[in-house]
């Protein structure tokens, strides 16, 4: 390759990038639909009680009490199923927990209502 070739290519290259780099696709700001906490199962404080209502936790042994609602929309699964379990299951799983301290739970919810979306103990082995 030439060097007067290898210097365009250089410069369309550039000219590209800035172009590519000033589109306002590039600046669009990204819309936050879901967050998670991702605890010790014993942070959980309360857990739900029913299809509505609320679970209760700590995301860390200092911090203060946050509670997230459930609602019918709310799914429940278990690392000991590959499918979603009902929220009555879970408790059954959560309850045969050998060592509790072992155990996570990942809680995903809408940060614009504070609805939890799903929430899942991870049992270990």
């Amino acid at each position: 390759m030439t060097s007067r070739t290898m210097k365009s290519l250089v410069a369309t290259l550039i000219v590209t990038t800035t172009l590519l780099a000033a589109t306002p696709a590039t600046h669009a700001a990204l819309d936050v639909v879901e967050q998670a906490y991702e605890i010790d199962a014993t942070l959980v404080e309360r857990w739900p009680l029913g299809d509505t209502g609320s679970i209760v936790l700590r995301p860390c042994a200092g911090c203060d009490t946050v509670v997230l609602g459930v609602d019918a929309n709310t799914k429940y699964r278990s690392s000991r199923s590959s499918l979603d379990v009902t929220r009555e299951e879970l408790m059954e799983i959560k309850s045969m927990l050998s060592n509790p301290d072992d155990a996570l739970v990942y809680i995903f919810y809408r940060p614009d209502d504070s609805v939890a979306t799903r929430i899942v103990l991870d049992a270990g082995n």
